[in-house]
This record gives C-alpha cells, sequence and structure tokens, in this order.
C-alpha cells in the first residue's frame, strides 16, 4: 500500500524536527508490529489532524543507552532509509538497522508446533469460558471472551493451515486475512460473527467450534501433531445441547 500524502508530509515534517532538536539522537520510522505496543514505560498515542483522514501515531522514547534494543526488534524494513530518518550517533543506529533489513518474520518452523498447541489450547478453553459466561447471563462478558480469545486463535489456526505464517511475528492474526487463507475458509470464519442476541451468539460458537475441529484435524494431520480432540468434542457436544 503506497504511503498517503498525509503520512509522507507529516513524516518530512518529523524528521526536520528531529534532526534539529538536540535532545534527540536519532529517529526511526517503525510499523505497528515492530515493538511493543502496550506496556512499554514511554510509549505515547497521538491523533493529529490531516486530510483525508486523522492520522494516528505513535511514539516510543528510549534513552540513548538502549540504542542495542535496536537489534531485538520485529522489524524487516525494504532498507536503512525507510526507517532510519534521524542518525546522530556517528552511523550506530544506521549499521544497526542494516542487520534488520530484509530479516525474516516468519514463524520459525521449530515454534510451529508449540504454537499450534498453544493456540489449540486457548481455542477450546475460551469457548468453554465464553458460553459459561453466556449460560449466567453474561452476555456481553461472553461477547468479549469470544471475540478476544475464540476467535483470535480460531483465524492463527487457519493460518497455520494455510502455511500463512511469513509475516507471523510482527502482525496480529487478523491481518491480511481475507487474503490468505481460502475462500472457502473465509465463508466459514464469516459466518462466526455473532449477531445480536444471546441464541445467534451461541449459534455463532457452534460455528466456530465446528470449524476450529475441522481445522484443529487438518493441521495434526498435515504434520502428524497430536491436539485436545476428546475435550473438543466433550466441549462442541456441550454448546450443542
Amino acid at each position: 500500500m503506497p504511503e498517503s500524502l498525509a503520512r509522507a508530509t507529516f513524516r518530512q515534517h518529523l524528521c526536520m524536527a528531529a534532526a534539529q532538536d538536540e535532545r534527540i539522537v536519532g529517529l526511526l520510522m517503525l510499523g505497528s508490529g515492530s515493538y511493543e505496543p502496550v506496556g512499554f514505560p514511554s510509549t505515547f498515542w497521538t491523533i493529529y489532524h490531516a486530510e483525508p483522514f486523522p492520522l494516528r501515531v505513535e511514539y516510543i522514547l528510549r534513552p540513548e543507552s538502549q540504542l542495542a534494543t535496536i537489534l531485538s526488534l520485529t522489524a524487516s524494513p525494504r532498507s536503512v532509509e525507510a526507517m532510519v530518518c534521524c542518525d546522530k550517533t556517528g552511523g550506530h543506529i544506521k549499521s544497526s538497522v542494516e542487520h534488520l533489513v530484509g530479516r525474516s518474520l516468519r514463524l520459525p518452523a521449530s515454534e510451529e508446533q508449540p504454537t499450534f498447541q498453544d493456540r489449540c489450547d486457548t481455542l477450546w478453553y475460551g469457548l468453554l469460558y465464553a458460553y459459561n459466561k453466556l449460560q449466567r447471563g453474561q452476555q456481553w462478558y461472553a461477547r468479549m471472551a469470544f471475540h478476544i480469545s475464540v476467535l483470535d486463535s480460531l483465524m492463527a489456526l487457519l493460518k497455520l493451515e494455510a502455511n500463512a505464517v511469513g509475516r507471523w511475528q510482527a502482525s496480529f492474526p487478523s491481518w491480511n486475512l481475507e487474503h490468505l487463507i481460502p475462500p472457502t475458509r473465509l465463508t466459514q470464519l464469516n459466518a462466526c460473527i455473532p449477531l445480536e442476541g444471546a441464541d445467534n451468539l451461541k449459534q455463532a460458537m457452534v460455528r466456530a467450534a465446528v470449524l476450529g475441529r475441522e481445522v484443529c484435524e487438518t493441521v495434526a494431520q498435515q504434520h502428524q501433531w497430536s491436539w485436545q480432540q476428546i475435550a473438543a468434542e466433550e466441549i462442541l457436544r456441550t454448546l450443542t445441547i
């Protein structure tokens, strides 16, 4: 996707300001999956007026003593110039970024099975958890648990099934999902979007469970991995009572 005029203009002004500010030793432009978006002690979120849409910008400020953490970023820039806007460290920042250019963000083969296991566990536990909340009349709580836990893990499993793990380490499971999984699977996933009402939410859970069972079985067979099939069948049976 080409850079918007608003973003390019903002980038130019920001780089000029950084170059003139003696408190700043360097400035890097990162993607949304290239760092710790939540929980880092010096993270700031700002919205600027721009045309045709407001521009959302996230800042992470780190002391010069932490320059070595550049190498730990889950980033893979096209070039040093695309990422480094300002370097007053005698080239130290640029040399560090050179190591990131072209770095693979693919899910390592050694982590595929643990990731599959973890996502399976979360999917089936999340389904039972959300259903229990629904049974208690806590529909909004159940909906949030279903979306955050169940659908997120289901999307990750769908990507594993499709071997769509190229940017796994720097993106959420929902990233570019529509273009990375087969159309038939996307249709099944779309059917898991719950409509208003407790009955519709329960039916969405059932469809998610059926799809999850299919995907888990497929991935497990592809790699000769084990999975919690007995637990899945019990949870699906519970959902359909």
